[in-house]
């Protein structure tokens, strides 16, 4: 699952890999310019998906891929889903909660049976710390990203993804190949730089070698 602000870009091979480990069908939801979320998802290929997600370059995203755990594999359980017209989200993990028909998702009941409820009685409860609180402590170790018609991103155990370069991941499947890095190593012989270089595959830091 992926939380892509406005501006910013998810390289091809992030999405290939993503895609690699999470192949149950994908999709995406975008903020659009005049504050509409459309969602695009049912997607059994790579290729199409890619095609259709590079006709909103730039825009406020929230992109997943499943791998299916409970529900079947379906449209209907594929992320991301609306909470109303105004508000989009996607879910990492398995939530504990039983859902009433085995067709359907633990995501899909999820917003069924609680977040539509909380949106009913209050349009604005994501900005209620309390709640999100509750949500958190009621998901467990899953993941939820939020998306509004404006493009805001709220995420919930933010924390247990990861941020690179201004997008946030739900986990490291984006970068199961190796990711270079903006490693600086410096050389100095007898005092002097010699060279600056950048290696692929290293922890993001400065080294000095000396030789």
């Amino acid at each position: 699952m992926i939380a892509r602000p406005k501006g910013l870009k998810v390289e091809k091979k992030f999405l290939r890999n993503g895609w690699r480990e999470n192949f149950h069908r994908c999709g995406f939801a975008i903020a659009t310019e005049d504050e509409k979320l459309l969602i695009r998802k049912g997607f059994t290929n790579f290729k199409s998906f890619y095609r259709a997600l590079r006709e909103f370059d730039g825009l406020p995203a929230i992109i997943h891929m499943r791998w299916a755990n409970r529900g079947v594999i379906s449209h209907e359980n594929t992320h991301p889903f609306y909470i109303s017209e105004n508000l989009v989200f996607a879910h990492n993990g398995t939530i504990p909660i039983l859902p009433s028909d085995k067709e359907k998702s633990d995501t899909v009941t999820f917003n069924e049976e609680i977040l539509q409820e909380l949106y009913k009685e209050d349009k604005n409860f994501l900005k209620n710390r309390g709640k999100r609180w509750l949500i958190a402590n009621s998901i467990g170790h899953s993941k939820l990203v939020f998306m509004n018609n404006k493009g805001e991103q709220t995420i919930i155990n933010k924390g247990l993804g990861e941020e690179f370069e201004g997008v946030w991941y739900s986990n490291d499947d984006y970068k199961k190949f190796p990711v270079v890095s903006k490693t600086v190593v410096t050389t100095i012989r007898n005092g002097k730089v010699i060279s600056n270089t950048t290696p692929i595959n290293s922890p993001s830091k400065q080294l000095a070698i000396r030789s």
